[in-house]
């Protein structure tokens, strides 16, 4: 469903009053080569669980000027990132998610005798919320969050130990835009544009963390993919690339916590990564992968792949077939039907042009030359069956989208099908 320029443009120009809000806290910074921002807003409400592990390995930088260098120290560095995350759909638009993460830091062929780190890293809190949503496909999320040291460098350093990162705190706040790309002849696809503005504490540089992925997201099981690039494009404002005896301390403290990797203090770091992801949707609300994020040019940012796998619980999953696979008439939605209740009246009819099952959207052509207005209520019938009701989420003049808040029946919700319009 397309959206009214002047609604689109009001929850924009809202935002955008949220970034400017959020602009002057303190700036923070964890390493987002290696924790990359990612879209968090789920499908439903309800609880998913993923717990993840990560390894990376670097012995060189990209310098100042996008080319190689190997660590001054001779060694290698790598870090082991073991992540619980956790996502809370307060309903089917707003959504909670955190990450508990464990972190060791290691070293290898360096002459210089640093021990090891291990020890909780930088925590993540947040919130995303989708503003738009058509039956179409099209969508826009907001998403802000923080991310919090539970560390401290300071007692690494007298413990002569790796840092477990810069010790700062991450404020973010951005957007993702979907756009179905079902057109290739796989479903439940689309293309997800990501842009975000990150602050940053300790006088490290603000940044503009930015994304691009083609992305297969089945809701029935089968082969999940993600391809594209993720980036970071600094704002050049760290104070140590203006101060040189700022930087001087920067560069020594770098080589005390990460031995000269700019895994640590990187100074205006920029970085563009490819991304893949490959897992397997078990349709019973279990989603294994394996991922690897590889940066291909960049300044002040170490160099090497990221291996990541992990597995994705949906405690709220309630099963289903592929109808394409089934037919109309398969058992599958995800929200649990319930008893339809008493006698119904009526007094207005429509037509089902579109439905998404996967946000629970369904499009009809009537809108408010019809007198439908957001709020009311519409049985969604095949025949005599009453299959679902809808609530009206959004009004067009000819047509409106509905959000599925009830199932009655095991049925896939068709085009074609009837909605009626309960009376008060």
């Amino acid at each position: 469903m397309k959206t009214q320029g002047s609604v689109l443009g009001r929850r924009i120009t809202n935002f955008m009053i949220l970034l400017g809000f959020l602009a002057p806290l303190p700036r923070a910074g964890a390493h987002l080569l290696l924790q990359p921002r990612e879209n968090r807003t789920g499908s439903h409400s309800g609880l998913q669980i993923e717990p993840r592990i990560s390894l990376f390995s670097t012995g060189s930088n990209f310098s100042d000027d996008g080319g190689l260098t190997g660590l001054s120290t001779g060694a290698k560095v790598s870090r082991t990132l073991i992540d619980l995350n956790l996502v809370y759909g307060v309903s089917d638009h707003l959504f909670l998610f955190g990450r508990a993460s464990l972190l060791s830091a290691n070293q290898t062929g360096s002459t210089t005798a640093r021990q090891s780190g291990f020890g909780l890293g930088d925590q993540l809190v947040g919130a995303a919320w989708r503003m738009l949503s058509s039956a179409d496909g099209l969508g826009v999320n907001l998403q802000a969050e923080a991310r919090i040291p539970a560390y401290s460098n300071v007692s690494a350093r007298s413990a002569n130990r790796l840092y477990l990162g810069d010790g700062s705190i991450d404020l973010i706040a951005g957007a993702y835009l979907e756009l179905p790309a079902g057109f290739i002849g796989w479903s439940d696809s689309y293309f997800e544009l990501g842009g975000a503005y990150t602050q940053r504490s300790a006088g490290f540089s603000s940044a503009l963390p930015l994304s691009l992925l083609f992305r297969r997201d089945p809701a029935y099981g089968g082969l999940v993919l993600d391809a594209g690039f993720r980036a970071q494009l600094s704002l050049n404002s760290d104070v140590a690339g203006q101060d040189a005896n700022k930087r001087t301390d920067v560069l020594l403290d770098r080589l005390q916590g990460s031995l000269g990797s700019d895994l640590v203090n990187g100074i205006n770091p920029s970085w563009l990564a490819a991304h893949l992801r490959i897992g397997h949707n078990s349709g019973t609300g279990k989603t294994f992968y394996l991922s690897g994020d590889l940066p291909v040019s960049g300044s002040a940012v170490p160099s090497g792949i990221l291996v990541s796998g992990g597995v994705a619980f949906d405690l709220q999953h309630h099963g289903g077939v592929d109808p394409s696979r089934s037919g109309p008439e398969s058992s599958r939605p995800r929200k649990p039907k319930t008893p339809l209740r008493g006698f119904q009246s009526y007094d207005l009819e429509g037509k089902v042009s579109t439905y998404n099952d996967q946000l629970y959207l369904v499009k009809i052509d009537r809108g408010s030359s019809d007198s439908v207005e957001k709020g009311q209520l519409f049985d969604i019938f095949s025949g005599k069956d009453v299959l679902a009701r809808a609530k009206v989420t959004q009004v067009r003049d000819e047509e409106a989208v509905l959000t599925v808040i009830e199932y009655f029946q095991d049925q896939w919700i068709e085009a074609g099908f009837v909605a009626r319009r309960l009376l008060k």
